[in-house]
């Protein structure tokens, strides 16, 4: 008899975390998302021979399979001072995370833990009331919405490089005030476009970073641009003067920002699993945010695909399928604007 013992990996901000599930295991690239199979194999072998030239020998080999369970998945859901906000903000990260498989062979990849935890440093979820954790002292503004998405430093190389998504005059209602998915989506393409910078210090990102002896390099290098844009003067010395630690590269005021970030990501690898159902107004208003970065999308299809892939279970059973169901019904995909980035700033693709 041989048998498999089964663990749920959940692989967040660098940590991993193994829980014992019913099944085997497969992690996908990304890190957040793990498939259950039950397998049972049993191989019986038995051989009789005796003096009287009695020859038995008996051979039997079953190998059943169950249909494979669902694809399960890991938001941070709530940790010692950290308490998932909303349904949406678990939608809008795991979308914007997979927005990274877009670009192939690209060493850019952020899991849903990087951009929770630029929100929690950056406005401390303060673009709506959230209440308890996140009751604070001060009224966020507002004014960078819920990434902290800066408008001169960050949303003008946007609308350069991306024209069709990020115009000049649409930043209030795509980034500004409560707009939880449209902000997080912009603060992925921010991250490419810093990714895209790189060969403007004379280095191949993707080489760059392979290389790299500080294993936070992208999550630290992104999170640097996220705060002070692609024109930071940290950059250069980060890029061409840091060994194992980045941190060491960087100005004071960045420094602790991106330190904050890492930080509140080590806080969110020991978070539970978030479970709470997908309702239809979640998967309405994750549809409508997003239109206001896609707007030629069919985003009636693609809601009603989401609502559609549910089981009934929580986000971990359900979040991914949604997520895959209106990936189906979309078109659009990320993806590198060489002409744009030559014509601003004579560069090529990663």
């Amino acid at each position: 008899m041989r048998t498999r013992a089964a663990w749920l990996v959940l692989i967040c901000a660098g940590c991993i975390r193994t829980l014992e599930l019913s099944g085997t295991e497969k992690v996908s690239d990304s890190g957040a998302v793990v498939e259950a199979d039950t397998d049972t194999d049993t191989d019986t072998d038995t051989d009789t021979d005796t003096d009287t030239d009695t020859d038995t020998d008996t051979d039997t080999d079953t190998d059943t399979d169950t249909a494979a369970a669902p694809d399960l998945v890991c938001i941070p859901g709530e940790t010692t001072g950290f308490r998932l906000p909303s349904t949406r903000w678990a939608l809008a990260t795991l979308f914007a995370s997979r927005r990274f498989a877009d670009l192939g062979e690209s060493r850019l990849s952020l899991d849903p833990s990087w951009f929770l935890a630029v929100a929690w440093q950056r406005t401390g979820f303060g673009c709506e009331s959230y209440g308890s954790p996140w009751t604070v002292d001060e009224v966020w503004s507002g004014d960078q919405g819920c990434m902290g998405v800066h408008r001169d430093v960050v949303w003008i190389e946007l609308g350069r490089l991306f024209p069709t998504l990020f115009s000049p005059d649409g930043y209030t209602g795509a980034v500004g005030g409560s707009h939880i998915e449209s902000a997080v989506m912009a603060s992925a393409w921010a991250a490419y476009m810093g990714h895209a910078h790189l060969r403007r210090e004379g280095v191949d990102p993707d080489a760059w970073y392979e290389a790299a002896a500080d294993p936070r390099a992208v999550s630290r290098v992104s999170a640097l641009l996220h705060r002070s844009g692609v024109w930071s003067g940290d950059l250069h010395p980060v890029l061409h003067s840091c060994d194992e630690d980045l941190l060491d590269c960087m100005s004071a005021d960045n420094g602790l920002f991106v330190a904050g970030v890492d930080a509140k990501m080590d806080r969110l690898s020991s978070a539970d699993c978030y479970d709470a159902a997908i309702t239809d107004t979640d998967i309405d208003a994750f549809s409508a945010e997003l239109a206001r970065v896609w707007p030629d999308e069919d985003w009636v299809a693609a809601a009603e695909a989401g609502k559609a892939a549910r089981t009934g279970g929580g986000f971990t059973v359900d979040g991914l399928a949604v997520i895959e169901a209106i990936e189906g019904e979309l078109l659009a995909r990320m993806v590198c604007p060489e002409l744009e980035l030559y014509e601003w700033y004579l560069l090529p693709c990663p």
